[in-house]
């Protein structure tokens, strides 16, 4: 499948790029300043009349892996330009060169909880409105964990392996659905695989069998560190520091009409993806 692509150098999409970069054939939205080892469409040349005329019929789908997450560093500007109207001009443009069908990521996250939760889902509700008869996937998933993710996870188990004194939490009772991301990347192909069966608008939830609390997860992640490096760790956790925030849901959001259950994948059994993930730490 020819897949034109945006955020090919970010997490989630560099990965699945590396996945499946025999099965598919990807092309990237190159946006200033941002390198690229795919064939690329730069983002200032996308209102060009040759480049659409080249490009017509070229692509079976889009995919917007890009984002911009919560950060110090990013205003709000940041994500009105990246998160929203960044994502609707590569729509737009798609539709120029009759791309038939594009997948877009929702979060599961309170819309009130901070500025990327809320700009993603004024995108969501936005195609839900005025683009609803149109071939568009709208995947979900909770908590993605992988190597080097820069989120929760990593920065847990990077702290702890420089022997950070203590690490403030909350009291971990939320309850998160767990996947992992090697598991993630076949789920979204598998999506992928099958576009071809949507007439509209679908929004499409992944749930893994881990339906975990933050504290279960984390102990689960301190052990299996405790296993493979022969240290202690537990005595570094300040549980009941850090308040909840606020909005944010005490259990996972995911109960779509829609949800693909995944069962069958390697890295199903939460044990293993962690043994998995630490392994990539110690090596």
């Amino acid at each position: 499948m020819n897949i034109l692509v945006t955020g090919s150098t970010g997490y989630l999409g560099s990965n699945f790029i590396r996945k499946y970069k025999n099965e598919h054939s990807f092309t990237s939205i190159k946006r200033k300043n941002k390198n690229s080892l795919l064939n690329s469409i730069d983002y200032e040349k996308i209102y060009d009349s040759k480049v659409i005329q080249n490009n017509l019929n070229k692509f079976d789908l889009l995919i917007i892996f890009s984002n911009i997450y919560e950060s110090e560093e990013c205003n709000n500007t940041d994500f009105i330009k990246v998160n929203l109207l960044y994502t609707m001009e590569i729509y737009n443009f798609s539709k120029k060169i009759k791309i038939p069908k594009a997948i877009f990521f929702d979060t599961t996250l309170n819309k009130k909880i901070n500025r990327y939760s809320f700009s993603k889902k004024m995108l969501i509700e936005w195609f839900e409105r005025f683009n609803h008869d149109e071939k568009l996937i709208i995947i979900k998933f909770d908590f993605m964990f992988g190597f080097n993710d820069k989120r929760f996870t990593d920065n847990l188990v990077k702290n702890l392996l420089v022997n950070k004194k203590k690490i403030p939490l909350t009291s971990g009772y939320q309850k998160r659905n767990f996947i992992y991301i090697e598991d993630l990347l076949i789920s979204i192909n598998s999506i992928i695989l099958n576009s071809y069966k949507i007439k509209k608008i679908t929004f499409v939830d992944l749930k893994s069998m881990n339906d975990l609390t933050l504290k279960k997860f984390v102990t689960l992640i301190i052990n299996e560190l405790q296993n493979q490096t022969n240290k202690k760790f537990h005595n570094r956790l300040l549980w009941n520091v850090l308040k909840k925030r606020l909005y944010e849901n005490s259990k996972p959001t995911l109960n779509n009409k829609n949800t693909l259950r995944i069962k069958s994948n390697h890295y199903q059994v939460i044990e293993k993806s962690i043994k998995l993930l630490i392994s990539h730490y110690v090596k």
